[in-house]
């Protein structure tokens, strides 16, 4: 789940004052926030090994933009997008956050619709997340 499914708001300000608030009210340390993250994306996904989730949670605990191309290939692996990992070899967690619409996923060789949507909705999830650590 994005920061907006979890209730935090649309823009990186309305994410910022939600967290804000929870750091104040609740004694919420930013490392607690984000380990109630991933422990909501292990739920999610029960499948993982030991190993597997290890890799995740390093993963998310950098910024999306300064991923490189094997981070991406383990994102892709993690979201159950695996059969793309070929296409993106040459992307880079900048690049994948500055992905906008459909015509450039299509553009590396993604073309069924739900895949398109999952890929969508997690890019913009990973730019709200960048936007956040950057400005911490």
């Amino acid at each position: 789940a994005g920061a907006k499914e979890l209730g935090f708001g649309d823009t990186y300000e309305e994410q910022k004052q939600a967290f804000d608030k929870l750091a104040k009210d609740d004694f919420v340390e930013w490392e607690d926030f984000r380990d109630a993250c991933l422990r909501n994306m292990d739920q999610q996904n029960k499948a993982k090994t030991d190993k597997e989730w290890k890799q995740v949670q390093m993963l998310l605990s950098k910024p999306p933009g300064k991923w490189n191309n094997e981070d991406v290939a383990l994102w892709l692996s993690s979201s159950g997008l695996e059969q793309y990992q070929d296409n993106f070899e040459n992307v880079d967690g900048n690049m994948l956050i500055n992905m906008k619409n459909k015509k450039d996923l299509k553009a590396l060789g993604v073309e069924k619709s739900a895949h398109i949507r999952k890929m969508i909705r997690e890019i913009k999830d990973f730019k709200n997340r960048n936007d956040l650590l950057d400005n911490l």
